[in-house]
Protein backbone atom coordinates (compact mmCIF):
# COMPACT_ATOMS: atom_id res chain seq x y z
CA UNK A 1 0.00 0.00 0.00
CA UNK A 2 1.66 3.22 -1.11
CA UNK A 3 1.78 6.42 0.92
CA UNK A 4 -0.60 7.96 -1.64
CA UNK A 5 -3.16 5.23 -1.04
CA UNK A 6 -2.77 5.54 2.72
CA UNK A 7 -3.43 9.26 2.39
CA UNK A 8 -6.63 8.44 0.51
CA UNK A 9 -7.57 6.12 3.38
CA UNK A 10 -7.02 8.99 5.80
CA UNK A 11 -9.59 11.02 3.90
CA UNK A 12 -12.05 8.13 3.78
CA UNK A 13 -11.75 6.92 7.39
CA UNK A 14 -11.28 10.28 9.10
CA UNK A 15 -13.38 13.40 8.83
CA UNK A 16 -12.41 16.88 9.97
CA UNK A 17 -13.79 20.27 11.01
CA UNK A 18 -17.57 20.39 11.21
CA UNK A 19 -19.92 23.25 10.43
CA UNK A 20 -23.14 21.95 11.88
CA UNK A 21 -25.53 24.74 10.94
CA UNK A 22 -25.11 24.81 7.16
CA UNK A 23 -27.86 23.70 4.80
CA UNK A 24 -27.37 20.37 2.97
CA UNK A 25 -25.18 20.45 -0.11
CA UNK A 26 -26.84 21.13 -3.42
CA UNK A 27 -25.86 18.98 -6.37
CA UNK A 28 -23.53 21.15 -8.45
CA UNK A 29 -22.14 18.33 -10.60
CA UNK A 30 -22.25 18.43 -14.38
CA UNK A 31 -24.17 15.29 -15.38
CA UNK A 32 -21.73 14.80 -18.25
CA UNK A 33 -18.71 14.62 -15.92
CA UNK A 34 -19.94 11.88 -13.56
CA UNK A 35 -21.55 8.51 -14.15
CA UNK A 36 -25.33 9.03 -14.19
CA UNK A 37 -25.89 6.12 -11.83
CA UNK A 38 -23.88 7.95 -9.21
CA UNK A 39 -26.01 11.05 -9.62
CA UNK A 40 -29.13 8.95 -9.39
CA UNK A 41 -27.87 7.26 -6.23
CA UNK A 42 -27.02 10.58 -4.58
CA UNK A 43 -30.48 11.97 -5.39
CA UNK A 44 -32.18 8.93 -3.93
CA UNK A 45 -30.48 9.34 -0.55
CA UNK A 46 -32.98 10.88 1.84
CA UNK A 47 -32.51 11.47 5.56
CA UNK A 48 -34.94 9.90 8.01
CA UNK A 49 -37.67 12.27 9.20
CA UNK A 50 -36.44 14.62 11.90
CA UNK A 51 -39.29 13.61 14.22
CA UNK A 52 -38.17 9.98 14.18
CA UNK A 53 -34.85 10.95 15.76
CA UNK A 54 -36.72 12.13 18.86
CA UNK A 55 -37.25 8.50 19.82
CA UNK A 56 -33.49 8.21 20.45
CA UNK A 57 -33.06 9.81 23.87
CA UNK A 58 -29.33 9.13 24.17
CA UNK A 59 -27.34 9.04 20.94
CA UNK A 60 -24.12 8.14 22.78
CA UNK A 61 -25.22 4.50 23.05
CA UNK A 62 -23.95 4.15 19.47
CA UNK A 63 -20.38 4.52 20.74
CA UNK A 64 -18.45 1.82 22.60
CA UNK A 65 -17.63 3.40 25.94
CA UNK A 66 -16.19 0.17 27.35
CA UNK A 67 -12.61 0.94 28.27
CA UNK A 68 -10.12 -1.14 26.26
CA UNK A 69 -12.82 -2.64 24.08
CA UNK A 70 -11.39 -3.45 20.67
CA UNK A 71 -12.98 -3.82 17.24
CA UNK A 72 -11.36 -5.54 14.26
CA UNK A 73 -12.40 -5.23 10.62
CA UNK A 74 -11.34 -6.95 7.43
CA UNK A 75 -10.97 -4.52 4.52
CA UNK A 76 -12.06 -5.89 1.14
CA UNK A 77 -12.03 -4.45 -2.38
CA UNK A 78 -14.43 -4.54 -5.33
CA UNK A 79 -13.67 -8.23 -5.95
CA UNK A 80 -14.25 -9.00 -2.25
CA UNK A 81 -10.56 -9.80 -1.80
CA UNK A 82 -9.06 -8.98 1.57
CA UNK A 83 -6.69 -6.04 1.12
CA UNK A 84 -6.15 -4.92 4.71
CA UNK A 85 -7.13 -4.94 8.35
CA UNK A 86 -8.38 -2.14 10.55
CA UNK A 87 -8.33 -2.36 14.34
CA UNK A 88 -9.41 0.21 16.89
CA UNK A 89 -9.49 0.31 20.67
CA UNK A 90 -11.33 2.59 23.10
CA UNK A 91 -8.70 3.42 25.67
CA UNK A 92 -10.53 5.42 28.32
CA UNK A 93 -12.71 8.34 29.33
CA UNK A 94 -10.63 11.33 30.39
CA UNK A 95 -11.40 13.90 33.07
CA UNK A 96 -13.33 16.08 30.60
CA UNK A 97 -15.67 13.28 29.55
CA UNK A 98 -13.89 12.63 26.27
CA UNK A 99 -13.10 9.20 24.90
CA UNK A 100 -9.94 8.21 23.06
CA UNK A 101 -9.79 5.70 20.20
CA UNK A 102 -6.46 4.41 18.93
CA UNK A 103 -6.48 2.65 15.58
CA UNK A 104 -4.15 1.02 13.10
CA UNK A 105 -4.75 0.12 9.47
CA UNK A 106 -2.44 -2.26 7.62
CA UNK A 107 -2.22 -3.54 4.06
CA UNK A 108 -2.75 -7.25 3.48
CA UNK A 109 -0.68 -8.87 2.14
CA UNK A 110 1.99 -6.38 3.09
CA UNK A 111 3.95 -4.60 0.38
CA UNK A 112 5.34 -1.92 2.66
CA UNK A 113 6.23 -1.58 6.32
CA UNK A 114 4.14 1.58 6.60
CA UNK A 115 0.70 1.55 8.19
CA UNK A 116 -1.80 4.24 9.14
CA UNK A 117 -1.79 4.85 12.90
CA UNK A 118 -4.37 7.22 14.35
CA UNK A 119 -5.43 8.52 17.75
CA UNK A 120 -8.83 10.21 17.88
CA UNK A 121 -10.53 12.06 20.71
CA UNK A 122 -14.33 11.96 20.92
CA UNK A 123 -16.82 13.94 22.98
CA UNK A 124 -20.12 12.28 23.84
CA UNK A 125 -23.42 13.78 24.94
CA UNK A 126 -27.08 12.79 24.88
CA UNK A 127 -27.48 14.67 21.59
CA UNK A 128 -24.25 14.09 19.70
CA UNK A 129 -21.13 12.03 19.12
CA UNK A 130 -18.41 14.40 17.98
CA UNK A 131 -14.82 13.90 16.85
CA UNK A 132 -12.85 16.79 18.35
CA UNK A 133 -9.20 15.88 17.82
CA UNK A 134 -6.97 13.53 15.85
CA UNK A 135 -3.29 12.63 15.57
CA UNK A 136 -1.96 10.32 12.87
CA UNK A 137 1.41 9.39 11.43
CA UNK A 138 0.67 10.73 7.92
CA UNK A 139 -1.07 14.05 8.50
CA UNK A 140 0.10 14.85 12.04
CA UNK A 141 -1.88 16.66 14.71
CA UNK A 142 -5.21 18.23 13.73
CA UNK A 143 -7.96 19.78 15.82
CA UNK A 144 -11.39 18.78 14.62
CA UNK A 145 -15.00 19.60 15.28
CA UNK A 146 -16.81 16.92 13.33
CA UNK A 147 -20.30 15.60 13.99
CA UNK A 148 -20.40 11.80 13.69
CA UNK A 149 -24.03 11.14 14.73
CA UNK A 150 -26.72 13.44 16.13
CA UNK A 151 -30.32 13.08 17.27
CA UNK A 152 -31.06 16.79 16.84
CA UNK A 153 -30.52 16.94 13.06
CA UNK A 154 -30.94 14.39 10.30
CA UNK A 155 -28.42 16.00 7.93
CA UNK A 156 -25.36 18.19 8.37
CA UNK A 157 -22.17 19.27 6.61
CA UNK A 158 -18.59 18.52 7.66
CA UNK A 159 -15.62 20.15 5.99
CA UNK A 160 -12.36 18.30 5.45
CA UNK A 161 -9.39 20.37 4.30
CA UNK A 162 -8.12 17.69 1.89
CA UNK A 163 -11.51 16.56 0.63
CA UNK A 164 -13.79 19.60 0.69
CA UNK A 165 -17.35 19.68 2.01
CA UNK A 166 -19.12 16.44 2.81
CA UNK A 167 -22.80 16.01 3.53
CA UNK A 168 -23.76 13.47 6.19
CA UNK A 169 -27.31 12.18 6.56
CA UNK A 170 -28.92 9.67 8.90
CA UNK A 171 -30.61 7.32 6.45
CA UNK A 172 -31.85 4.62 8.85
CA UNK A 173 -32.38 4.21 12.59
CA UNK A 174 -33.57 0.59 12.66
CA UNK A 175 -31.20 -1.16 10.29
CA UNK A 176 -30.30 -4.84 10.77
CA UNK A 177 -26.78 -5.89 9.81
CA UNK A 178 -25.34 -9.38 9.52
CA UNK A 179 -21.60 -9.79 10.08
CA UNK A 180 -19.32 -12.76 10.59
CA UNK A 181 -19.26 -11.79 14.27
CA UNK A 182 -23.05 -11.71 14.64
CA UNK A 183 -26.31 -9.99 13.67
CA UNK A 184 -27.08 -6.51 14.99
CA UNK A 185 -30.49 -4.82 15.14
CA UNK A 186 -31.65 -1.23 15.72
CA UNK A 187 -28.53 0.14 14.04
CA UNK A 188 -28.07 3.69 12.79
CA UNK A 189 -26.94 4.19 9.21
CA UNK A 190 -25.11 7.37 8.23
CA UNK A 191 -24.56 8.14 4.54
CA UNK A 192 -21.80 10.59 3.60
CA UNK A 193 -21.53 12.20 0.15
CA UNK A 194 -18.65 14.31 -1.11
CA UNK A 195 -19.33 17.68 -2.69
CA UNK A 196 -18.96 16.37 -6.25
CA UNK A 197 -21.19 13.36 -5.43
CA UNK A 198 -18.53 10.97 -6.72
CA UNK A 199 -17.71 9.35 -3.38
CA UNK A 200 -20.40 7.87 -1.14
CA UNK A 201 -19.64 6.28 2.23
CA UNK A 202 -22.23 4.35 4.22
CA UNK A 203 -21.41 3.72 7.89
CA UNK A 204 -23.44 1.59 10.29
CA UNK A 205 -23.32 1.94 14.07
CA UNK A 206 -24.67 -0.65 16.51
CA UNK A 207 -25.86 0.10 20.07
CA UNK A 208 -23.10 -0.28 22.69
CA UNK A 209 -20.45 -1.12 20.10
CA UNK A 210 -20.18 1.74 17.61
CA UNK A 211 -19.03 1.29 14.02
CA UNK A 212 -19.66 -2.25 12.73
CA UNK A 213 -19.70 -1.80 8.94
CA UNK A 214 -18.54 0.70 6.34
CA UNK A 215 -18.60 0.67 2.55
CA UNK A 216 -17.07 3.29 0.26
CA UNK A 217 -18.10 3.65 -3.38
CA UNK A 218 -16.41 5.89 -5.94
CA UNK A 219 -18.24 6.59 -9.20
CA UNK A 220 -20.71 3.88 -8.28
CA UNK A 221 -18.06 1.17 -7.79
CA UNK A 222 -17.16 -0.31 -4.41
CA UNK A 223 -13.71 0.97 -3.48
CA UNK A 224 -13.39 -0.68 -0.06
CA UNK A 225 -15.59 -2.31 2.53
CA UNK A 226 -14.96 -2.67 6.26
CA UNK A 227 -16.41 -5.90 7.67
CA UNK A 228 -16.57 -6.53 11.40
CA UNK A 229 -14.81 -9.76 12.38
CA UNK A 230 -14.24 -9.33 16.13
CA UNK A 231 -15.38 -7.23 19.05
CA UNK A 232 -13.78 -7.65 22.48
CA UNK A 233 -15.41 -5.75 25.36
CA UNK A 234 -12.45 -6.52 27.64
CA UNK A 235 -13.99 -9.21 29.78
CA UNK A 236 -11.03 -10.94 31.38
CA UNK A 237 -11.07 -14.71 31.51
CA UNK A 238 -14.06 -15.09 29.16
CA UNK A 239 -13.99 -16.48 25.66
CA UNK A 240 -15.33 -14.62 22.66
CA UNK A 241 -18.69 -16.42 22.58
CA UNK A 242 -19.31 -15.49 26.20
CA UNK A 243 -18.25 -11.93 25.45
CA UNK A 244 -20.83 -11.68 22.65
CA UNK A 245 -23.64 -12.54 25.05
CA UNK A 246 -22.61 -10.29 27.93
CA UNK A 247 -21.04 -7.11 26.52
CA UNK A 248 -24.18 -5.07 27.16
CA UNK A 249 -24.09 -5.76 30.92
CA UNK A 250 -20.47 -5.19 31.86
CA UNK A 251 -19.83 -3.89 35.35
CA UNK A 252 -16.99 -1.44 35.92
CA UNK A 253 -15.23 -3.68 38.46
CA UNK A 254 -14.81 -6.37 35.82
CA UNK A 255 -12.19 -4.18 34.16
CA UNK A 256 -10.01 -3.58 37.19
CA UNK A 257 -6.87 -5.68 37.32
CA UNK A 258 -3.33 -5.02 38.47
CA UNK A 259 -0.18 -5.58 36.50
CA UNK A 260 1.78 -8.51 37.96
CA UNK A 261 4.65 -7.32 40.16
CA UNK A 262 7.73 -8.88 38.59
CA UNK A 263 11.41 -8.10 38.10
CA UNK A 264 13.67 -9.86 35.60
CA UNK A 265 16.99 -8.83 37.16
CA UNK A 266 18.33 -8.31 33.64
CA UNK A 267 20.31 -5.35 32.36
CA UNK A 268 19.77 -4.05 28.82
CA UNK A 269 22.50 -2.93 26.45
CA UNK A 270 20.86 0.49 26.09
CA UNK A 271 22.66 3.50 27.49
CA UNK A 272 20.41 6.02 29.24
CA UNK A 273 21.70 9.00 27.24
CA UNK A 274 21.22 7.22 23.91
CA UNK A 275 17.72 6.12 24.90
CA UNK A 276 16.73 9.62 26.02
CA UNK A 277 18.01 11.07 22.75
CA UNK A 278 15.94 8.61 20.72
CA UNK A 279 12.78 9.25 22.75
CA UNK A 280 13.23 13.02 22.54
CA UNK A 281 13.70 12.82 18.79
CA UNK A 282 10.21 11.29 18.51
CA UNK A 283 8.68 13.83 20.90
CA UNK A 284 10.29 16.86 19.24
CA UNK A 285 9.10 15.73 15.81
CA UNK A 286 5.50 15.26 16.96
CA UNK A 287 4.86 17.60 19.89
CA UNK A 288 7.90 19.91 19.65
CA UNK A 289 9.28 19.34 23.14
CA UNK A 290 11.45 16.85 25.00
CA UNK A 291 9.76 14.44 27.41
CA UNK A 292 13.05 13.16 28.87
CA UNK A 293 14.74 16.35 30.04
CA UNK A 294 16.45 17.50 33.28
CA UNK A 295 15.73 14.51 35.52
CA UNK A 296 15.78 14.34 39.28
CA UNK A 297 18.44 11.91 40.47
CA UNK A 298 18.69 9.62 43.46
CA UNK A 299 20.79 6.62 44.44
CA UNK A 300 19.09 3.26 44.39
CA UNK A 301 20.05 0.03 46.10
CA UNK A 302 22.79 -2.30 44.89
CA UNK A 303 24.63 0.37 42.88
CA UNK A 304 21.48 1.32 40.99
CA UNK A 305 20.66 4.85 39.87
CA UNK A 306 17.17 6.33 39.51
CA UNK A 307 16.39 9.16 37.07
CA UNK A 308 12.92 10.69 37.24
CA UNK A 309 11.65 12.83 34.38
CA UNK A 310 8.54 14.82 35.32
CA UNK A 311 5.96 16.07 32.83
CA UNK A 312 2.35 17.27 32.74
CA UNK A 313 1.00 13.73 32.46
CA UNK A 314 3.07 11.87 35.05
CA UNK A 315 6.59 10.71 35.92
CA UNK A 316 8.87 8.64 33.73
CA UNK A 317 11.38 6.84 35.95
CA UNK A 318 14.42 5.05 34.51
CA UNK A 319 16.56 2.70 36.58
CA UNK A 320 20.18 2.07 35.49
CA UNK A 321 23.29 0.29 36.71
CA UNK A 322 26.71 1.90 37.31
CA UNK A 323 27.40 1.89 33.56
CA UNK A 324 24.18 3.84 32.85
CA UNK A 325 22.63 0.78 31.19
CA UNK A 326 18.86 0.60 31.59
CA UNK A 327 17.33 -1.97 33.96
CA UNK A 328 13.75 -0.65 34.03
CA UNK A 329 11.55 2.06 32.54
CA UNK A 330 8.40 3.03 34.42
CA UNK A 331 5.77 5.62 33.44
CA UNK A 332 3.16 6.34 36.13
CA UNK A 333 0.36 8.86 36.59
CA UNK A 334 -2.61 9.47 38.84
CA UNK A 335 -4.47 10.88 35.82
CA UNK A 336 -6.56 8.86 33.31
CA UNK A 337 -4.70 7.53 30.28
CA UNK A 338 -5.29 9.77 27.26
CA UNK A 339 -3.97 10.08 23.72
CA UNK A 340 -0.82 11.95 24.75
CA UNK A 341 0.07 9.27 27.28
CA UNK A 342 -0.35 6.64 24.57
CA UNK A 343 2.01 8.57 22.32
CA UNK A 344 4.61 8.69 25.12
CA UNK A 345 4.34 4.92 25.52
CA UNK A 346 4.74 4.37 21.79
CA UNK A 347 7.93 6.48 21.77
CA UNK A 348 9.30 4.69 24.83
CA UNK A 349 8.76 1.34 23.08
CA UNK A 350 10.08 2.36 19.65
CA UNK A 351 13.27 3.79 21.20
CA UNK A 352 14.22 0.40 22.66
CA UNK A 353 15.25 -1.05 19.30
CA UNK A 354 15.37 0.41 15.80
CA UNK A 355 13.85 -2.82 14.48
CA UNK A 356 10.63 -2.35 16.45
CA UNK A 357 7.88 -1.16 14.10
CA UNK A 358 4.96 1.10 15.08
CA UNK A 359 2.62 -1.82 14.36
CA UNK A 360 4.30 -3.84 17.12
CA UNK A 361 3.95 -0.99 19.59
CA UNK A 362 0.31 -0.51 18.62
CA UNK A 363 -0.38 -4.22 18.92
CA UNK A 364 0.68 -3.96 22.55
CA UNK A 365 -1.48 -0.88 23.11
CA UNK A 366 -4.44 -2.74 21.58
CA UNK A 367 -3.94 -5.80 23.80
CA UNK A 368 -5.70 -6.52 27.08
CA UNK A 369 -4.16 -4.52 29.93
CA UNK A 370 -2.61 -5.88 33.13
CA UNK A 371 -0.44 -8.36 31.25
CA UNK A 372 3.16 -8.35 30.09
CA UNK A 373 3.91 -8.78 26.40
CA UNK A 374 7.30 -9.55 24.86
CA UNK A 375 8.62 -7.07 22.31
CA UNK A 376 12.08 -8.03 21.04
CA UNK A 377 14.17 -8.56 24.21
CA UNK A 378 11.83 -6.68 26.54
CA UNK A 379 8.70 -7.27 28.59
CA UNK A 380 6.18 -4.43 28.31
CA UNK A 381 3.13 -4.07 30.55
CA UNK A 382 0.32 -1.59 31.14
CA UNK A 383 -2.03 -1.24 34.11
CA UNK A 384 -4.92 1.23 33.98
CA UNK A 385 -8.26 1.47 35.77
CA UNK A 386 -9.67 4.67 34.24
CA UNK A 387 -8.33 6.89 37.04
CA UNK A 388 -4.58 6.26 36.79
CA UNK A 389 -2.09 4.11 34.93
CA UNK A 390 1.30 2.42 35.17
CA UNK A 391 3.46 1.44 32.21
CA UNK A 392 6.55 -0.75 32.68
CA UNK A 393 9.42 -1.92 30.45
CA UNK A 394 11.81 -4.64 31.66
CA UNK A 395 14.82 -6.19 29.87
CA UNK A 396 14.24 -9.89 29.21
CA UNK A 397 17.24 -11.57 27.63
Amino acid sequence: MTKKLLLILVIIVITACSNSDEEPLTNQVDSNSVDKTVLEISKEIEPVPQDSLKTIKDISIYFSSNRHSSTTFDITNEENDKVGTYKQIVTNEDKEGNYVISSTMEEFPSETAESLNTIKNYRLSLEEIKLIRQIDNLVGTTLKDTTIISNTKNSWINNYELGGDQQSSITSINKEVQTSFGTFSNCIEVTEITEDSREITVKTYAPNIGLIHQVVTIDGVVNMEYKLVNYYPEIFGKDIEESKNTFENIEENEYLSELPSITTGEVSKINLNDYAANVNEYSINQVEYQILHRPNYQNGKDNEHIYTFGNDIGDIQILTNNDALIKEVKFESDEPLGEEGLLYMQWLILSLNSEIKPEEANEFLFSSPSQYYEIKNFLVGLESDGNNFKFVILPNK
